[in-house]
């Protein structure tokens, strides 16, 4: 099985596109570049991690409907993402996740 150069170049954008937002919540959250995290920092990691980075993963990696075999280890992951990524100080927001 051959992929297609254009299906190289949007696993390439949106393989450069995760590691953008990541990089980004790893920045504010875990070196604190904006100071101390409140809860809208941490609801907008959530935001960023729990809907945009499936969105991307199904829309222009996998190019399918989302299936449960791959969705439910998906958010597993995601959720130990976020409880890495938010601080202890602020793991308070989580509480509604959990």
């Amino acid at each position: 099985m051959e992929i297609s150069l254009s299906h190289k170049k949007s696993l390439y954008f949106s393989c450069g596109f995760i590691i953008l937002i990541l990089s980004s919540n790893f920045l504010v959250q875990k070196v604190e570049i904006t100071g101390r995290v409140n809860a809208f920092l941490v609801w907008g990691t959530i935001v960023d991690v729990m809907a945009v980075i499936p969105g991307v993963v199904f829309l222009f990696i996998l190019r399918r409907k989302p299936a449960v075999s791959i969705l439910v280890p998906m958010l597993m992951l995601e959720l130990f993402i976020v409880h890495w990524l938010v601080p202890t100080y602020a793991k308070g927001s989580l509480v509604s996740l959990n």
